[in-house]
């Protein structure tokens, strides 16, 4: 269990290193998001199936096409849905029938109502009113009301600094707002969260 929590924990330090490797030599194309969740399984299943959570994919193939960098992306809901798994077995400890993740997505347009914005001054992919979600939605342990505004904050951290930087939600943030989108949450303390995010859809191209 040592030596998998210690790969763990190097595993994320080098995706880290590489997410803001990439940042330097960023690559863009009209991209399927149904391709980029397919490319997170592999590597966000077995650890999933060995803490007894259950996943729950519903990701049409038909959304429209985004334009990103999908190695940034990718790396984005793999720091959510890690964060979701440790939720999960914060709550569940062990083996539990409610032990759940899902990861969905579907088109959005603007006027819909935010729960909690990731930064002022990011621009806003509702605006110019086309939109992918992607939503990470877990029920775990939720976030406490009066830690909310800080989940975005570098460094900061409700859990042990052992294998934790505090550097996971704000790298992401960075990455989303990068890519003209918006990386939001909703969350009940002790009932789960759910996190979004928004990407804006490109539009001369269309996933189908």
């Amino acid at each position: 269990a040592e030596i998998v929590q210690g790969s763990e924990r190097i595993a994320a330090i080098v995706s880290a290193m590489l997410g803001f490797a990439e940042k330097q030599s960023t690559t863009w194309a009209p991209t399927r998001v149904a391709d980029v969740v397919r490319g997170v399984l592999p590597f966000a299943e077995p650890g999933l199936i060995r803490d007894g959570i259950a996943l729950k994919v519903a990701v049409p193939e038909d959304l429209p096409m985004v334009s990103c960098h999908t190695p940034q992306i990718q790396r984005v809901l793999m720091d959510l849905i890690t964060n979701a798994r440790e939720a999960l077995n914060e709550k569940y400890p062990h083996a539990d029938p409610g032990k759940s993740l899902a990861l969905s997505a579907m088109e959005i347009h603007g006027g819909g109502v935010w729960i909690m914005d990731s930064g002022s001054g990011a621009p806003d992919a509702t605006a110019r009113g086309r939109a992918v979600r992607i939503t990470v939605e877990d029920v775990g342990t939720g976030i406490d009301p009066t830690i909310a505004e800080h989940v975005f904050d570098p460094f900061f951290t409700t859990r042990s600094r052992t294998g934790h930087s505090g550097l996971g939600l704000p790298t992401s943030l960075g990455i989303v707002r990068d890519h003209g989108g918006r990386l939001t949450f909703e969350s009940k303390a002790g009932s789960g969260s759910k996190f979004h995010v928004d990407l804006p859809v490109h539009e001369t191209l269309r996933g189908d």
